[in-house]
């Protein structure tokens, strides 16, 4: 397969010793996190469950990250390295994840009526802090993070991958995760400049970016082609999590809703987003059963809220969300155990098949509390 010259994979192709760059050569192993806001809360208890499955942190398990908006986050997080070791593991992240979110979604805007509700500057401050000055480029997995480009209106892909051979396409780490999550309304659009310059323009790439999710609220077919450009048709072994979706029952009158009520929480979003996950999971769990040369194992985990409650950008959820999550490793876990056996390279053994054992809350979320009626007013005005 030769180098791809338009669209969203434009200038992959199959990597040089690809297979001394895998877990296991084998096959692909490739972890794709959705968006939703602060539940990405829930996708962090399937790692940590993993984790502490395998004995091993998250970066050493998976070959390629794949990300969106706040599974961008994760990813993100989940692939810095220090010192030559991860940075981050499942754990410390969450941990980070809690202190981040509060930092982010506790104090809006005062009169956010006519603007956006949250500050893309405090945002884009508050992720530097946890992944610093790090370039994709820095980055060794392959890690893909889904955004949008406003100019084009189409879906952008930002690539340690291409970085390294590409200036103009290198980014801050930190920029390109802002850039994934800056979901409008709730956030201005975005603007990004590359770190370098086009060789032959001598220009810089400059565009305008809003939330991946409006493009790929669940990245994994993304995530699935790219594993087939990089490793030349090896068979792909694919975890993917979602952050959990709505399902109105019957005693949720939406009959009279307007554009308040759908705009007000992210319903109308998260409807969109929702909807486009669930048609991806559909098409790639169904290739997965009918092409098991292309992707040999496949998992998908998520988990259904029922009611009004919507748990997108309220950072007081954050516990709840912690023992959601763990309420869905505990019932999944047989398919959690099944899968990671598979996942582990051949000749390793699991190390514990307690998943759910270290699914404690941190101490830092201990301090989140939610905010009486009034606070809630308040803090708007």
């Amino acid at each position: 397969m030769s180098k791809i010259n338009t669209g969203l994979f434009a200038g992959l192709a199959p990597l040089e010793k690809a297979d001394e760059l895998l877990v296991d050569p084998s096959k692909v192993r490739i972890l794709s996190l959705d968006g939703g806001g602060v539940r990405g809360a829930i996708t962090l208890q399937y790692l940590i469950a993993i984790e502490t499955i395998t004995g091993k942190p998250i970066q050493e398990l998976f070959d390629i990250f794949i990300g969106t908006s706040t599974g961008a986050i994760i990813a993100g997080m989940l692939s810095i390295k220090e010192n030559g070791k991860p940075k981050y593991t499942a754990r410390k992240a969450l941990e980070l994840y809690c202190e981040l979110t509060k930092e982010l979604f506790a104090h809006p805007k005062k009169f956010p009526f006519f603007r956006p509700i949250f500050s893309e500057k405090k945002k884009r401050a508050v992720l530097e802090k946890y992944a610093g000055k790090i370039k994709l480029s820095e980055i060794e997995k392959s890690l893909f993070i889904v955004t949008v480009d406003l100019n084009t209106n189409k879906p952008f892909l930002f690539s340690s991958v291409r970085a390294k051979t590409s200036p103009d396409l290198d980014f801050y780490l930190a920029d390109a995760i802002n850039a994934s999550s800056d979901a409008i309304p709730y956030f201005p659009a975005g603007f990004i400049q590359s770190i370098g310059k086009n060789p032959v323009t001598n220009d810089y790439f400059r565009f305008k970016t809003t939330d991946g999710g409006y493009a790929a609220q669940n990245p994994e077919a993304i995530g699935m082609v790219i594993g087939q450009i990089l490793h030349s048709g090896k068979p792909i072994s694919m975890l993917s999590l979602g952050t959990g979706q709505p399902h109105y029952n019957e005693t949720v009158d939406t009959n009279h809703w307007g554009e308040r009520q759908w705009l007000e929480k992210g319903h109308l979003i998260d409807l969109f987003g929702d909807a486009s996950s669930s048609a991806t999971e559909q098409t790639v769990g169904l290739l997965a059963y009918l092409r098991p040369d292309v992707i040999s194992d496949y998992l998908r985990l998520d988990v259904t809220f029922t009611g009004e409650k919507r748990y997108s950008f309220d950072y007081y959820v954050i516990p709840d969300l912690i023992k959601i999550g763990q309420e869905s490793v505990a019932k999944d876990s047989d398919k959690i155990i099944k899968f990671v056996e598979k996942l582990v390279p051949e000749g390793e053994k699991i190390q514990d098949k307690n998943c759910i054992k270290n699914l404690r809350e941190p101490e830092v979320c201990k301090t989140i509390h939610r905010p009486s009626m009034w606070q809630r007013i308040l803090r708007w005005f």
